[in-house]
């Protein structure tokens, strides 16, 4: 039985067509896209065909979730041998059928990779312009692909090192492009790379390869501006009473806060970092006593050097 190479009209396999029906499932799971090769080797004369399938197949409409047949059968000792695209993560089933005696004996051989042609190789380095260390964003690396490539694109390059870098915007191309970093949160390494299968070669479509370099870390030196305290307002506390203390705050990020008070007399120590816990408020006197507590914000700044 020989069944057309494509299938562009539908098929139907019934027994009708010269008795039992006879047929073996074998399915596989194709881990990255690839050229699959098939070798269908027939050890007697029951079993004669194979039909590929990315899905259950259909008995009754062998173009059901068709994918590729060999375009002929097999004979005692002549195997069957055609390839087809195969992407990445589907289960492909392999129906092998024959019309005629019951099943007796078949070999099935999935080869892959077979045809499929390398990936794409790619090195990623800091840019040649790009001073090394810096204070200014965007930091600029260059990745240089081996071929013409398709689909890379910003959010594909991996952001590592101490520096907190959040976004890589990427431009160019189609083999050269170059990788801008910004969005650093401080001082320390951007460090960038690119992960197998981001992209796919222009002219075979094969997944690039993982990336190399021999200098792709940039060291930042985060430039901190000023800091302040937001408003405090004061307090009128009794004698004995609970202070329910104070906790400041900044419009700048990592500000840190330390105070000196002018009055301990009140209940609370001359100076102290971060915020004031609750303290008992106390008076020794018959008058009013009256502390300033004064806060100076400040900011930490870690500058790196090579």
């Amino acid at each position: 039985m020989a069944l057309p190479k494509t299938c562009a009209a539908p098929l139907t396999c019934t027994p009708g067509l010269a008795g039992t029906f006879n047929y073996q499932i074998f399915q596989w799971t194709n881990p990255v896209a690839q050229c699959v090769t098939v070798t269908y080797s027939a050890t007697t004369a029951s079993f004669g065909f194979v039909t590929v399938h990315n899905a259950p197949p259909t008995l009754t409409n062998l173009c059901t979730n068709w994918v590729a047949d060999p375009g002929s059968s097999a004979t005692v000792g002549t195997p069957i041998v055609f390839s087809f695209n195969g992407t990445a993560g589907t289960t492909y089933y392999f129906l092998v059928t024959n019309v005629g005696t019951p099943p007796t004996g078949c070999t099935l051989d999935i080869s892959a990779p077979n045809c499929a042609a390398a990936g794409p190789s790619v090195t990623i380095n800091q840019a040649a312009a790009q001073p090394d260390p810096t204070s200014v964003e965007p930091i600029n690396f260059t990745a240089v692909f081996s071929e013409a490539v398709t689909g890379f694109a910003t959010g594909d390059v991996t952001l590592s090192g101490t520096a907190g870098a959040t976004l890589a915007t990427v431009t160019g191309g189609p083999t050269t492009y170059n990788v801008a970093v910004t969005g650093m949160t401080g001082s320390g390494t951007v460090i960038a790379s690119i992960a197998a299968g981001v992209c796919t070669s222009v002219a075979t479509t094969s997944p690039n390869v993982a990336s190399t370099s021999s200098d792709n870390t940039v060291t930042y030196n985060l430039v901190l501006g000023c800091t302040s305290v937001d408003p405090i307002a004061s307090d009128t506390v009794c004698n004995g009473a609970t202070h329910p203390g104070k906790a400041f705050t900044s419009p700048t990020a990592g500000t840190t806060f330390s105070w000196v008070n002018n009055t301990p007399a009140i209940g609370l120590a001359a100076s102290g970092t971060g915020n004031i816990a609750p303290f008992t408020a106390t008076n020794p006197g018959t008058t009013p006593l009256v502390a300033t507590v004064t806060v100076t914000p400040s900011l930490t700044f870690v500058f790196n050097l090579l």
